[in-house]
């Protein structure tokens, strides 16, 4: 069965703040407490040697997202990247996580990022995580495009479709996982515990965990949306299937070519 498109709750602008925010708290618990993409700095390291700015835009960050888990192991290799946090619905206590972490190279912005629309024209990285499937085809190329019209680079990591019935059937889990969880979250709010005998966001984050799987890329159907995206061939793209400790993970990179090179070929 091929990719379906359909709504997550996160997806919808009407979503009440305080249930986005309980959601995107505990995507950013579990992948950090579970280093989930603990593949990711070497790749994200490597990107940045085709960039000329040690610049990391990160879209749909959440509530901080992975990379609290390991921003310092990126920084530990390129002292001098600038890792610059982002969300179209800024979640507020990753900001606040992120200020008390106090390092000059970690921000988090305040105000809405679309990732439809980076109006940034400098040269920078751009990275996801567990994001790229709310958009639809249409939307996909559309952001490729428009990394390509601002000669930037981007690392999308996210689900894979190999993993699809698997990780519905484990859905259960999810919801155990985030009922019980909620106390540990951070920072540290009295209203989590609300979610423990309300669990609406349990509810929440395993209903939208179905719908991810549902619309998670192939491999084939990423390459699919670059070749229409990039149909003269002036980026240099990748995509992998990578198997983890956890499942597996799909990761679709792309960078500028220079210009002489494309002209060669």
């Amino acid at each position: 069965m091929g990719r379906i498109q359909f709504f997550e709750l996160l997806d919808l602008p009407w979503w009440p703040r305080v249930f986005r925010n309980g959601c995107t708290s505990y995507l950013q618990w579990i992948s950090s407490k579970l280093n989930i993409f603990y593949v990711a700095p070497p790749i994200i390291v490597s990107g940045l040697k085709n960039l000329k700015s040690p610049t990391i835009l990160d879209l749909g960050s959440g509530a901080g997202g992975p990379w609290l888990s390991f921003y310092q192991e990126v920084l530990s290799s390129v002292p001098n990247c600038k890792i610059i946090l982002s969300d179209k619905y800024p979640n507020r206590d990753g900001v606040s996580l992120v200020d008390k972490i106090k390092h000059a190279n970690l921000t988090y912005k305040n105000e809405s990022v679309d990732a439809l629309k980076v109006n940034i024209e400098s040269q920078l990285l751009r990275t996801q995580f567990f994001s790229f499937h709310h958009f639809n085809p249409v939307q996909a190329k559309s952001l490729l495009s428009d990394t390509m019209k601002r000669e930037q680079g981007i690392l999308i990591f996210d689900g894979s479709s190999k993993d699809k019935w698997k990780g519905i059937l484990s859905s259960p889990l999810i919801f155990f996982m985030t009922l019980l969880s909620s106390p540990f979250w951070k920072p540290f709010k009295k209203s989590n515990l609300l979610f423990s005998l309300f669990p609406i966001i349990p509810l929440s984050v395993m209903f939208d965990g179905i719908v991810s799987y549902l619309r998670f890329y192939s491999k084939k159907e990423l390459e699919e949306i670059i070749s229409e995206a990039d149909p003269s061939g002036s980026y240099q793209w990748k995509v992998e299937d990578v198997k983890t400790k956890y499942g597996w993970i799909t990761y679709m990179s792309g960078f500028p070519i220079e210009k002489d090179k494309v002209m060669k070929a």
